[in-house]
């Protein structure tokens, strides 16, 4: 039996009551009124794990000004032109030394900079994580695992399995019951784990605070298996389901329920496969609707508007074009709704749709029918991982081929694979379809 590499953990990190406030000094920099502001940064990390911090500001009729910093320092020196809707960007990335989930802070406000006594708060919150993603390939010679790697490049590769988890939980049971299959995050960088296993006592959410599985915390017990889930990072809410069954439950594991799903015309809800939240606190799924045949419609649910019941607020059709094959995973990022598309045909591997219709928006990417890093050429997009980031990470499988992507935008921009190159990618891990060796 094989097992996951085993890296050291530095140490768990929640939002601190740090404070530090840096007092800005002039710059010999643009001509014109210069300010100099005192900014203070709330929830930071502690110094000894930060690699590097920086300080953008922009605004209109202005330059960017920039700063930046190896280390956490105790002044920022940095001088600002004058005027109005001035932003403020701190980033502070985590060093070497610490392998948790969390790969940097940031804080933002926007600011009127007008005198040398201005006051700029930036409360810090997760800019990024890790990219950390579940690898249940139950049909191999393998325990199912939780892997996380520093970046794209596969840098600091670590792992726990249902070994680990049974001996951090003291439950040895978790080693023959353990089967990741959804992952999100919560304003601490604690992972989230939905349990895709219906025996009694593991059908249910899990919840860890790094990947040695530290600070083990389980949800209720439905014994089914769960096959998405979805952090509200705002409200402090965990939507989870099976695939005909949709859950929530506080962070903290009380008020766990399963909700009453609506009717949508003359159907019920079935084969749930994906979960997604806004900002706004609107929940977003994908499920079979139709009667006779498959009929996959993405739907929008007010989970808010009544304790007792989610309430439809609009739908789509079925999926456009020859996209509506097998769609598993939904991803929220400002104003669209991204869908990976496991069946999609060519043209149809990813999805955007606006949040406030549903509407098409773009379309992206190709099947690939042999081993294929190449812009725009998916195996078949199962998951997005790291969901915080401002990039698109997603998992892409097939039986015999895996590789995680990174790309900017719909259109692939900056587009990177790990493995890269010819590599089949089944050295690191097998994802959902595996075909056998």
């Amino acid at each position: 039996m094989k097992h996951g590499n085993i890296v050291k953990y530095a140490g768990f990190l929640g939002f601190t009551a740090l404070i530090l406030i840096f007092s800005g000094c002039f710059l010999s920099a643009p001509t014109g009124e210069l300010v100099s502001p005192t900014i203070r940064a709330i929830g930071l990390p502690d110094a000894s794990i930060v690699g590097s911090v920086t300080l953008k500001v922009t605004g209109p009729d202005m330059a960017p000004v920039e700063v930046s910093y190896t280390q956490l320092p105790s002044v920022i020196n940095i001088a600002v032109p004058e005027g109005n809707d001035r932003k403020f960007e701190l980033t502070v990335t985590m060093g070497s030394s610490y392998t948790g989930a969390i790969a940097s802070y940031k804080g933002t406000a926007t600011a009127e900079v007008k005198s040398k006594s201005a006051t700029v708060t930036l409360n810090m919150g997760i800019g990024s994580t890790k990219i950390i993603v579940p690898d249940p390939h139950w049909n191999f010679d393998s325990d199912p695992r939780v892997l996380q790697f520093d970046d794209i490049n596969g840098q600091s590769k670590a792992a726990f399995t249902g070994t680990e988890l049974g001996v951090v939980s003291g439950n040895p049971g978790w080693s023959s019951n353990f089967y990741p299959y959804d992952i999100d995050f919560d304003n601490e960088g604690r992972i989230y784990i939905a349990n895709n296993n219906a025996v009694s006592g593991y059908g249910r959410v899990v919840r860890v605070d790094n990947i040695l599985g530290f600070g083990f915390f389980k949800y209720k017990d439905w014994a089914t298996g769960i096959v998405a889930l979805t952090v509200d990072r705002n409200r402090n809410i965990l939507y989870y389901a099976t695939s005909g069954n949709l859950y929530n439950s506080e962070i903290d594991g009380t008020n766990d329920v399963v909700r009453n799903l609506p009717v949508v015309g003359a159907s019920s809800i079935s084969s749930i496969s994906c979960l997604a939240v806004d900002s706004s606190g609107m929940l977003y799924m994908i499920a079979d609707v139709g009667q006779v045949s498959v009929d996959y419609q993405v739907l929008k649910l007010d989970p808010l508007s009544d304790p007792a019941d989610i309430f439809l607020v609009s739908q789509s059709g079925t999926l456009p074009g020859n996209s509506a094959i097998e769609p598993k995973d939904l991803l929220v990022k400002g104003n669209s709704l991204y869908i990976a598309n496991v069946g999609g045909g060519n043209g149809y591997q990813i999805l955007q749709l606006g949040t406030a219709n549903l509407s098409l928006l773009a379309n992206y990417g190709d099947q690939a029918s042999g081993v294929n890093t190449s812009k725009g050429y998916f195996y078949g997009p199962r998951r997005f991982a790291a969901q915080m980031n401002d990039e698109f990470t997603i998992l892409d499988d097939s039986p015999n081929f895996d590789k995680i992507i990174q790309m900017d935008d719909i259109s692939g921009t900056n587009w990177k694979t790990y493995p890269a190159g010819s590599d089949a990618g089944q050295n690191d891990f097998f994802f959902y379809d595996f075909g056998g060796q």
